[in-house]
């Protein structure tokens, strides 16, 4: 005589175990970056936009908007995320591929203007 026994009441536990033990370990893993990363340092916008393991475009602009448009004349690629990952390091905003790493420094403290700076 064959019996039956149901899988699922086997499996469910162990599946539920598994699932939270990966669920643990994912904020250890880097973060898949993003099409492009946008950043704000004192007011100035930073854009950056990888293209390939090796290639990226860093736009930085006052505006907002143009720091965040779309690349000029000559550019006939399209972006691909494929392989980056971004995280901070040692007070950093870092992009990382297996060929570059981009690494963007926190804002800093305020510094009073000097030159012609100071002067206007």
């Amino acid at each position: 005589m064959i019996e039956a026994v149901p899988t699922r009441s086997l499996w469910k536990p162990i599946l539920v175990r598994l699932l939270l033990a990966i669920a643990g370990l994912v904020p250890l893993l880097p973060a898949p970056m993003a099409a492009q990363v946008i950043l704000h340092r004192r007011g100035a916008t930073i854009l950056v936009e990888p293209y390939g393991p090796n290639i990226v475009r860093v736009s930085l602009s006052l505006d907002e908007k143009d720091a965040k448009s779309a690349p000029g004349f000559g550019i006939t690629a399209s972006p691909s995320a494929t392989g980056w990952t971004v995280g901070s390091n040692s007070g950093r905003d870092e992009m990382r591929s297996s060929a570059l790493v981009v690494s963007v420094a926190t804002q800093g403290p305020e510094s009073s203007p000097t030159g012609t700076q100071g002067d206007i």
